[in-house]
């Protein structure tokens, strides 16, 4: 059927976990091993990845500690010039509370929604100012 054959994995390569990063950190380094940065505070860092990326941080020095209900993303206003950049904003996952055209009529549509800084910085790379 295509398949191929079923292969063993170890949890901790297959499920997920979100931590948090406190003290010193260095975003490129949390990036190269493979854990992606939700979002950025004053003295910690929201990361992502799975439980072996996570105990691999931890093993090179970093101190990670549960979540617990700290995961809040940020309240945003983007403005995009057409409605395919509405969807290019639902694409990467940003919670849209509402979609306005602008009353100037130059500036397309003004969006309201929630985002966590990694999307944030992917709406920024989009040249969309947020």
């Amino acid at each position: 059927m295509g398949y191929g054959t079923a292969q063993s994995q170890s949890p901790d390569d297959v499920y997920m976990l979100y931590g948090k990063v406190a003290g010193k950190y260095n975003e490129e380094e949390i990036i190269k091993n493979g854990l992606s940065v939700i979002n950025r505070e004053k003295d910690h860092v929201i990361v992502y990845g799975s439980i072996s990326k996570l105990k691999a941080l931890k093993a090179i020095g970093y101190k990670i500690m549960e979540l617990g209900d700290e995961l809040r993303p940020r309240e945003v206003e983007v403005t995009v010039g057409t409605q395919p950049d509405i969807q290019k904003l639902y694409n990467l996952g940003v919670d849209i509370f509402s979609a306005v055209k602008d009353s100037t009529g130059k500036n397309g549509f003004i969006i309201r929604g929630s985002a966590f800084d990694h999307q944030i910085d992917s709406i920024k790379k989009m040249n969309f100012p947020v």
